[in-house]
């Protein structure tokens, strides 16, 4: 609950930040956790896990998804669209 009233006191304006290596991936973070997913499934050799991967790898596409509508959405102008364009993943 105090993260909640934390995170809302804090965040009254929605900045769009295309700065350093937000300038060349629009979720660095989804990237990271993806290419992380598949090297530890490669890396331990697990077929379990190269199997369930593509579940994470899904998910993790759901939510940058869900991020961008959210985006387009409170951001005005079309300024997000406009940033999104010059991404390309």
């Amino acid at each position: 609950m105090k993260a909640h009233i934390d995170f809302n006191r804090y965040n009254k304006k929605i900045q769009l930040i295309d700065k350093g290596i937000y300038c060349y991936f629009k979720h660095p973070l989804y990237l990271g956790a993806a290419i992380s997913f598949i090297g530890l499934s490669v890396g331990t050799r697990s077929y379990l896990g190269l199997a369930t991967v593509w579940l994470w790898v899904l998910l993790i596409v759901i939510c940058g998804y869900l991020e961008e509508v959210k985006l387009r959405k409170d951001l005005p102008g079309g300024k997000y669209d406009e940033y999104a364009g010059k991404m390309w993943i």
